[in-house]
């Protein structure tokens, strides 16, 4: 029901229609009416557009701009963005059809600083949060065999994963081995009790 629509039930693939309030150089932003949060498309989002497209020539404010939501932002500000593209995501899995404690092996797609990606043919990758611990290990030893994962939890924009089985005592182990390690680094002094000299010395 589209009048009940809100941030946490939008799905990747709804159609939506807003209407233009601004022209950024590559992006629209819109407004939906009735609904509790904002969109914006990028020009090359839009259907026969390309790299030397300008939106201001194909777009103007109060125009209405329809297409499929292609990805979901809960935080900082509730927004979704908008494609009318044919999109290959759209073509996968929905993340309606996983449950938490589902299982699965994969390999490792990609990471960033903070994520673990992995590619389970869903409409987007699972993750596993890092949450701030170095993971090269598994990045680069680990990255090319399969892993034991699980499904943690689930929303309407996240698949969230837990390294499963063997693997999750691997992980833990280096895990908590990174955090000692740097907590044996971390100098115990408050900043203003520490000689200058010393911190210089102390590695980056």
């Amino acid at each position: 029901d589209l009048a009940k629509m809100t941030i946490h039930t939008v799905q990747y693939g709804d159609e939506l229609t807003g209407n233009v309030t601004e022209l950024e150089a590559r992006i629209a932003r819109l407004e939906f009416a009735g609904l509790p949060f904002n969109g914006t498309i990028n020009v090359m989002a839009l259907e026969g557009s390309d790299e030397n497209t300008s939106l201001a020539d194909v777009l103007k404010v109060g125009d209405l701009v329809t297409g499929r939501v292609r990805d979901i932002t809960k935080l900082p500000t509730k927004s979704v963005e908008l494609t009318q593209l044919d999109e290959q995501m759209f073509y996968r899995r929905p993340l309606s059809d996983f449950s938490v404690g589902d299982n699965f092996t994969a390999t490792l797609a990609r990471w960033t600083d903070h994520r673990l990606h992995f590619n389970l043919s869903a409409v987007v990758d699972g993750v596993i949060p890092v949450e701030g611990f170095g993971t090269k290990r598994l990045k680069r030893a680990k990255a090319k065999k399969p892993i034991d994962l699980q499904v943690s939890r689930v929303t309407n924009h996240e698949l969230v994963l837990k390294v499963a089985g063997a693997w999750h005592t691997w992980v833990n182990k280096r895990i908590r081995r990174e955090r000692e390690e740097r907590e044996k680094q971390r100098d115990p002094r408050p900043p203003g009790l520490i000689p200058e000299g010393e911190k210089k010395k102390k590695k980056k």
